[in-house]
Protein backbone atom coordinates (compact mmCIF):
# COMPACT_ATOMS: atom_id res chain seq x y z
CA UNK A 1 0.00 0.00 0.00
CA UNK A 2 2.93 2.45 0.82
CA UNK A 3 4.00 1.87 -2.53
CA UNK A 4 0.90 2.58 -4.23
CA UNK A 5 0.68 5.56 -2.51
CA UNK A 6 4.25 6.70 -3.85
CA UNK A 7 3.14 6.02 -6.97
CA UNK A 8 0.10 7.64 -6.81
CA UNK A 9 1.90 11.06 -5.48
CA UNK A 10 4.21 10.81 -8.31
CA UNK A 11 1.46 11.66 -10.87
CA UNK A 12 -0.18 13.53 -9.34
CA UNK A 13 3.01 15.59 -9.12
CA UNK A 14 3.97 15.42 -13.24
CA UNK A 15 -0.30 16.48 -13.34
CA UNK A 16 0.84 19.60 -11.61
CA UNK A 17 4.42 20.45 -13.84
CA UNK A 18 1.96 19.79 -17.00
CA UNK A 19 0.06 22.13 -15.66
CA UNK A 20 2.70 24.97 -15.06
CA UNK A 21 4.33 26.68 -18.04
CA UNK A 22 8.38 26.10 -17.97
CA UNK A 23 8.50 28.07 -21.04
CA UNK A 24 6.26 30.28 -23.39
CA UNK A 25 6.07 30.56 -27.25
CA UNK A 26 5.51 33.73 -28.61
CA UNK A 27 4.76 35.11 -32.54
CA UNK A 28 3.77 38.14 -33.13
CA UNK A 29 3.70 38.88 -36.80
CA UNK A 30 7.20 41.13 -37.63
CA UNK A 31 5.33 43.72 -39.58
CA UNK A 32 2.17 44.82 -39.34
CA UNK A 33 0.76 47.59 -42.19
CA UNK A 34 -2.52 47.96 -40.77
CA UNK A 35 -5.23 49.50 -37.86
CA UNK A 36 -6.86 46.35 -38.10
CA UNK A 37 -6.42 43.59 -35.04
CA UNK A 38 -3.88 40.59 -36.40
CA UNK A 39 -3.76 37.82 -34.64
CA UNK A 40 -0.87 36.90 -31.92
CA UNK A 41 0.66 32.89 -31.41
CA UNK A 42 1.18 32.82 -28.10
CA UNK A 43 0.85 30.12 -25.89
CA UNK A 44 2.26 28.24 -22.31
CA UNK A 45 4.46 25.09 -23.16
CA UNK A 46 4.99 22.62 -19.96
CA UNK A 47 8.48 20.97 -19.12
CA UNK A 48 7.85 18.53 -22.44
CA UNK A 49 7.64 21.02 -24.71
CA UNK A 50 3.63 20.24 -25.07
CA UNK A 51 1.01 23.46 -25.40
CA UNK A 52 -0.44 24.09 -22.29
CA UNK A 53 -4.07 25.65 -23.59
CA UNK A 54 -5.50 25.39 -19.95
CA UNK A 55 -2.84 27.92 -18.71
CA UNK A 56 -3.64 31.11 -19.24
CA UNK A 57 -1.16 34.33 -20.18
CA UNK A 58 -1.09 37.69 -19.35
CA UNK A 59 -0.21 40.27 -22.68
CA UNK A 60 1.16 43.36 -22.29
CA UNK A 61 3.25 45.85 -25.22
CA UNK A 62 5.59 48.44 -24.83
CA UNK A 63 5.40 51.23 -25.49
CA UNK A 64 1.70 51.23 -25.52
CA UNK A 65 1.75 54.04 -27.45
CA UNK A 66 2.59 52.24 -30.42
CA UNK A 67 0.23 49.03 -30.20
CA UNK A 68 -2.38 47.22 -27.47
CA UNK A 69 -3.64 44.19 -26.45
CA UNK A 70 -7.14 43.58 -27.70
CA UNK A 71 -9.80 42.15 -25.82
CA UNK A 72 -9.45 38.81 -28.26
CA UNK A 73 -5.87 38.67 -27.08
CA UNK A 74 -4.78 40.08 -30.79
CA UNK A 75 -2.80 43.18 -31.71
CA UNK A 76 -3.76 46.43 -32.98
CA UNK A 77 -1.39 49.16 -33.91
CA UNK A 78 -2.12 52.70 -32.99
CA UNK A 79 1.07 54.34 -34.70
CA UNK A 80 4.04 53.45 -36.76
CA UNK A 81 7.11 52.20 -35.11
CA UNK A 82 9.05 49.39 -33.02
CA UNK A 83 7.72 47.41 -30.14
CA UNK A 84 7.32 44.32 -28.27
CA UNK A 85 5.09 41.81 -27.07
CA UNK A 86 5.04 40.35 -23.55
CA UNK A 87 3.65 37.52 -22.44
CA UNK A 88 4.15 36.14 -18.71
CA UNK A 89 2.90 33.01 -17.13
CA UNK A 90 3.93 32.89 -13.30
CA UNK A 91 7.27 33.55 -13.19
CA UNK A 92 7.98 32.62 -16.93
CA UNK A 93 8.53 35.36 -19.44
CA UNK A 94 9.29 35.81 -22.98
CA UNK A 95 9.27 38.98 -25.10
CA UNK A 96 9.19 39.55 -28.91
CA UNK A 97 9.85 42.49 -31.04
CA UNK A 98 7.18 43.80 -33.66
CA UNK A 99 7.06 46.89 -36.13
CA UNK A 100 3.67 48.63 -37.19
CA UNK A 101 4.27 50.57 -40.56
CA UNK A 102 0.93 52.07 -40.90
CA UNK A 103 -0.18 52.70 -44.89
CA UNK A 104 -2.20 55.84 -44.60
CA UNK A 105 -2.08 55.82 -48.81
CA UNK A 106 -0.51 54.59 -51.78
CA UNK A 107 0.78 56.69 -54.85
CA UNK A 108 0.74 55.29 -57.92
CA UNK A 109 1.08 57.30 -61.47
CA UNK A 110 -1.54 59.10 -63.17
CA UNK A 111 -0.98 56.58 -65.80
CA UNK A 112 1.74 53.81 -66.78
CA UNK A 113 2.55 53.48 -70.31
CA UNK A 114 4.66 50.56 -71.43
CA UNK A 115 5.56 49.66 -75.06
CA UNK A 116 6.18 46.47 -76.54
CA UNK A 117 9.28 45.20 -76.69
CA UNK A 118 10.58 46.97 -74.36
CA UNK A 119 11.68 45.11 -71.22
CA UNK A 120 9.29 44.83 -68.13
CA UNK A 121 9.23 48.04 -66.28
CA UNK A 122 8.70 48.53 -62.77
CA UNK A 123 6.35 51.30 -61.61
CA UNK A 124 6.96 53.97 -59.23
CA UNK A 125 4.49 53.05 -56.09
CA UNK A 126 5.41 54.65 -52.71
CA UNK A 127 3.10 53.82 -49.67
CA UNK A 128 2.97 56.61 -47.12
CA UNK A 129 2.50 56.32 -43.17
CA UNK A 130 -0.02 59.04 -41.30
CA UNK A 131 2.73 61.36 -40.99
CA UNK A 132 3.26 61.44 -44.82
CA UNK A 133 6.67 59.49 -44.72
CA UNK A 134 7.37 57.29 -47.41
CA UNK A 135 7.97 53.62 -47.03
CA UNK A 136 9.89 51.13 -48.19
CA UNK A 137 10.45 47.63 -48.02
CA UNK A 138 6.56 46.52 -47.66
CA UNK A 139 4.83 43.68 -49.15
CA UNK A 140 2.73 45.32 -51.91
CA UNK A 141 0.43 43.09 -53.56
CA UNK A 142 0.02 43.51 -57.47
CA UNK A 143 -2.78 42.30 -59.39
CA UNK A 144 -3.96 43.05 -62.85
CA UNK A 145 -7.47 42.86 -64.18
CA UNK A 146 -6.44 42.04 -68.07
CA UNK A 147 -3.88 39.69 -67.44
CA UNK A 148 -3.46 39.20 -71.25
CA UNK A 149 -2.57 42.11 -72.18
CA UNK A 150 -0.26 42.66 -69.34
CA UNK A 151 1.84 40.41 -66.58
CA UNK A 152 2.66 40.84 -63.52
CA UNK A 153 6.17 39.55 -62.36
CA UNK A 154 6.70 40.64 -58.66
CA UNK A 155 6.29 44.47 -59.00
CA UNK A 156 7.68 45.03 -62.81
CA UNK A 157 5.19 44.97 -65.24
CA UNK A 158 5.41 43.08 -68.46
CA UNK A 159 3.25 44.14 -71.96
CA UNK A 160 1.99 41.29 -73.86
CA UNK A 161 -0.58 42.75 -76.29
CA UNK A 162 -1.80 46.16 -77.21
CA UNK A 163 -4.76 47.43 -74.86
CA UNK A 164 -5.55 48.81 -71.55
CA UNK A 165 -5.72 47.62 -68.35
CA UNK A 166 -5.92 48.91 -64.93
CA UNK A 167 -3.09 47.94 -62.02
CA UNK A 168 -3.95 47.58 -58.36
CA UNK A 169 -1.86 48.07 -55.31
CA UNK A 170 -2.80 46.43 -52.10
CA UNK A 171 -1.09 46.23 -48.71
CA UNK A 172 -3.38 45.66 -45.59
CA UNK A 173 -6.08 47.70 -46.12
CA UNK A 174 -5.06 50.38 -48.52
CA UNK A 175 -5.50 50.04 -52.23
CA UNK A 176 -4.63 52.24 -55.35
CA UNK A 177 -5.02 51.22 -59.08
CA UNK A 178 -3.30 53.24 -61.76
CA UNK A 179 -4.67 53.11 -65.58
CA UNK A 180 -1.98 51.10 -68.17
CA UNK A 181 -1.73 51.80 -71.57
CA UNK A 182 0.16 49.07 -73.87
CA UNK A 183 1.28 50.03 -77.43
CA UNK A 184 3.11 48.41 -80.15
CA UNK A 185 6.55 50.24 -81.51
CA UNK A 186 5.97 49.57 -85.35
CA UNK A 187 8.71 51.52 -87.13
CA UNK A 188 11.37 54.39 -86.69
CA UNK A 189 11.84 55.94 -90.19
CA UNK A 190 14.52 58.39 -90.02
CA UNK A 191 13.80 61.59 -91.79
CA UNK A 192 16.21 63.78 -94.09
CA UNK A 193 14.11 66.55 -95.99
CA UNK A 194 15.55 69.47 -97.85
CA UNK A 195 13.71 72.40 -98.21
CA UNK A 196 10.33 72.18 -99.44
CA UNK A 197 10.26 68.42 -99.51
CA UNK A 198 8.02 65.30 -98.14
CA UNK A 199 8.44 61.90 -96.89
CA UNK A 200 5.41 59.70 -97.38
CA UNK A 201 4.73 57.11 -94.38
CA UNK A 202 1.91 54.70 -95.29
CA UNK A 203 -0.02 52.45 -92.83
CA UNK A 204 -2.44 49.68 -92.51
CA UNK A 205 -5.16 49.18 -90.97
CA UNK A 206 -5.20 49.79 -87.24
CA UNK A 207 -4.91 53.06 -84.69
CA UNK A 208 -1.57 54.93 -84.88
CA UNK A 209 0.50 57.61 -83.03
CA UNK A 210 3.52 59.27 -84.16
CA UNK A 211 5.90 60.88 -82.79
CA UNK A 212 8.41 63.48 -85.13
CA UNK A 213 11.18 65.13 -83.67
CA UNK A 214 13.54 67.01 -86.16
CA UNK A 215 16.11 69.61 -86.32
CA UNK A 216 17.55 72.24 -89.24
CA UNK A 217 20.83 73.33 -87.27
CA UNK A 218 20.55 76.67 -84.93
CA UNK A 219 17.12 76.99 -87.20
CA UNK A 220 13.32 76.97 -86.17
CA UNK A 221 12.41 75.39 -89.35
CA UNK A 222 10.35 71.90 -88.79
CA UNK A 223 7.93 69.70 -90.71
CA UNK A 224 4.36 69.43 -91.26
CA UNK A 225 2.25 66.35 -91.11
CA UNK A 226 -1.68 65.46 -92.66
CA UNK A 227 -3.03 62.10 -92.76
CA UNK A 228 -4.58 61.10 -96.12
CA UNK A 229 -7.03 58.54 -96.84
CA UNK A 230 -6.87 58.18 -92.82
CA UNK A 231 -10.17 57.54 -91.07
CA UNK A 232 -11.37 58.46 -87.93
CA UNK A 233 -9.65 60.87 -85.38
CA UNK A 234 -6.78 62.18 -87.79
CA UNK A 235 -4.82 64.68 -86.31
CA UNK A 236 -3.15 67.08 -88.76
CA UNK A 237 0.03 68.97 -87.19
CA UNK A 238 1.28 72.60 -88.32
CA UNK A 239 5.20 73.19 -88.39
CA UNK A 240 6.97 72.21 -85.68
CA UNK A 241 10.03 70.39 -84.76
CA UNK A 242 8.46 68.31 -82.19
CA UNK A 243 5.17 66.97 -81.77
CA UNK A 244 2.74 63.68 -81.82
CA UNK A 245 0.11 62.78 -84.04
CA UNK A 246 -2.17 60.26 -84.32
CA UNK A 247 -4.88 58.39 -86.65
CA UNK A 248 -7.21 55.99 -86.72
CA UNK A 249 -7.00 54.12 -90.36
CA UNK A 250 -9.71 51.80 -91.63
CA UNK A 251 -8.40 50.42 -94.40
CA UNK A 252 -4.92 52.08 -95.48
CA UNK A 253 -3.65 55.89 -95.26
CA UNK A 254 -0.70 57.61 -95.23
CA UNK A 255 1.12 60.67 -93.35
CA UNK A 256 2.62 63.15 -95.25
CA UNK A 257 5.35 64.99 -93.97
CA UNK A 258 6.87 68.19 -95.37
CA UNK A 259 9.60 70.39 -95.11
CA UNK A 260 7.59 73.37 -95.92
CA UNK A 261 9.36 75.46 -98.33
CA UNK A 262 10.69 78.95 -98.40
CA UNK A 263 11.55 79.76 -101.80
CA UNK A 264 14.23 77.16 -101.79
CA UNK A 265 16.04 78.79 -99.46
CA UNK A 266 14.90 76.86 -96.23
CA UNK A 267 17.52 74.27 -93.82
CA UNK A 268 17.64 70.61 -94.21
CA UNK A 269 15.66 69.02 -91.06
CA UNK A 270 16.73 65.90 -89.85
CA UNK A 271 15.56 63.53 -87.36
CA UNK A 272 13.50 60.56 -87.34
CA UNK A 273 9.38 59.97 -86.90
CA UNK A 274 8.47 56.55 -84.79
CA UNK A 275 5.11 54.77 -85.69
CA UNK A 276 3.23 53.10 -82.37
CA UNK A 277 0.26 51.04 -82.21
CA UNK A 278 -1.79 52.03 -79.82
CA UNK A 279 -5.03 51.02 -77.93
Amino acid sequence: MKRLGVVILAGLGVACTDRTAASISLAPPPLITSRSEVGLSAMALGSSGKELPDVPLSLSVAPDSVAVITQSHGLRCLTSGPAKVTAQSGSVTRSAPFRCELVERISVPDKIELVIPNAPLVPKVVPYDEHGKPLYDLPLRFTIDQPSIVAVKGHSLEPLQVGRATLRVAIGDVQASAPVIVSRKVRTEPLELRDGARFNLTLGQGKYEVQIRVRAGSKPDGVTAQWIGGGADCEDHAEAQEFETRCTIADTGSLVIVNPTTFGLGATVEGFAVVYQVP
